[in-house]
């Protein structure tokens, strides 16, 4: 469930947000990422920091690697999660 209500916050986001980070990662078709800090996704997507931790994050990147990256960047804090949604690759999967 938390990894479902994650999914929907981020293609929300993703589908209403102008402005997106641009950079190109090797191997990866899109280079347009949102970044926020983990506290900041989750208190977004009405999650606690440990589902996030715990349950959403894992099994998006178990079950939604086809179409969703996520990485973590940075250190300290200003360590955020940057995520890009491959929206080709997510109209071929669904």
């Amino acid at each position: 469930m938390a990894a479902g209500i994650l999914l929907h916050h981020i293609l929300y986001v993703w589908r209403n947000r102008d402005y997106k980070l641009q950079r190109k990662l090797p191997g990866w078709p899109c280079d347009q990422w949102l970044a926020h800090s983990r506290d900041a996704w989750a208190t977004a997507s009405g999650l606690s920091s440990t589902e996030l931790a715990r349950r959403a994050l894992p099994r998006l990147r178990n079950y939604c690697g086809e179409f969703l990256m996520i990485r973590a960047m940075g250190h300290g804090p200003a360590k955020r999660l940057w995520i890009s949604v491959d929206e080709i690759a997510l109209r071929e999967y669904v």
